[in-house]
């Protein structure tokens, strides 16, 4: 087909010159829900039944922090040879999506979540370590963040978080994949905080 002959050139073209274009992400936290997983040995049914009778003391973020140098570069894009040929940036303010992120999943978890830190039982403090997202031929995105939760003076969890996330198969690395991306990252890291103040652990090591 002569049609598609010509058309393929064009469109490799197009992208070609679509990976020499930075990138300027926008960042408000919007990662859907994600299922747990029941304990093994536990009934999905029984864990949401016990879920539903659990009271959890009132939280409140209290800091975040961004102690990243540069805040608003947070990643790259990357031909299929690996050559890094733009820029992913952001004007967002990173401190408020991931304090989003943390009032979103502690909610989705059966926390009340207040603004007041005086009128809250458990007190969240965070620090933004490193944001980074890449794509070359899927999207990656990576996430370190410091998270400690406090009740009554006594840290009921707290250390160093690194999630990850993908949007899948990176097809012309566009903006909202890479937003997508950050977020599913996000949210691996502050599920990985939630769990840890639900159960009062951290996970055995593998």
């Amino acid at each position: 087909d002569v049609c598609s002959s010509d058309l393929l050139p064009m469109l490799l073209l197009l992208l070609a010159g679509c990976a020499f274009v930075d990138r300027d992400v926008q960042l408000d936290y919007a990662a859907k829900p994600r299922e747990e997983k029941a304990a093994a040995g536990e009934t999905a049914e029984k864990g949401i039944a016990e879920a539903s009778m659990t009271r959890f003391p009132v939280a409140a973020i209290r800091t975040v922090s961004d102690l990243r140098v540069d805040k608003q570069h947070v990643g790259e894009v990357r031909n299929g040879f690996g050559m890094h040929t733009a820029d992913v940036h952001t004007k967002s303010d990173c401190s408020t999506w991931i304090r989003k992120a943390l009032t979103t999943e502690l909610r989705r978890a059966g926390f009340v979540v207040t603004d007041d830190p005086s009128r809250a039982e458990l007190l969240v403090d965070a620090e933004v370590v490193s944001v980074h997202c890449t794509a070359t031929f899927s999207y990656s995105g990576d996430i370190i963040l410091n998270a400690t939760a406090t009740r009554d003076g006594t840290q009921v969890a707290g250390r160093r978080y690194a999630g990850s996330g993908s949007a899948g198969v990176n097809w012309s690395a566009t903006e909202n994949a890479f937003a997508e991306t950050l977020d599913l990252a996000l949210q691996d890291a502050v599920l990985q905080f939630v769990r840890e103040i639900r159960t009062g652990k951290p996970p055995k090591p593998e």
